[in-house]
């Protein structure tokens, strides 16, 4: 499953289980998406289990050198369009097996 919201493009469900099929849960923008500020990903207690400003780097399901629990995840993502404009997403994520 995918969807589209703004100018992003995010799988709502991986599976990190070293297939090299969808192994990490990586961010796609549109052309009118200048640079990624932040790439945020919480468990779901809140807890920050990822973070990045690289649009490339993809999270690979793991926590502190651990395999992350099977559940639902917060991914909220801020960057700026070619305009200047912010711009924004929170979404779930699934991380299965």
């Amino acid at each position: 499953n995918v969807e589209k919201k703004r100018s992003f493009l995010i799988s709502n469900v991986f599976s990190p289980n070293g297939d090299l099929s969808n192994d990490k849960m990586k961010v796609f923008t549109g052309n009118d998406v200048e640079k990624i500020l932040s790439f945020n990903i919480y468990d779901r207690w809140g807890e920050q289990v990822f973070v990045s400003s690289n649009i490339n780097d993809g999270w690979n399901g793991f926590i502190n050198g651990k395999e992350g629990e099977l559940g639902a995840y917060v991914v909220i993502i801020s960057a700026t369009s070619l305009k200047g404009d912010p711009l924004q997403l929170q979404t779930s994520i699934t991380l299965v097996k």
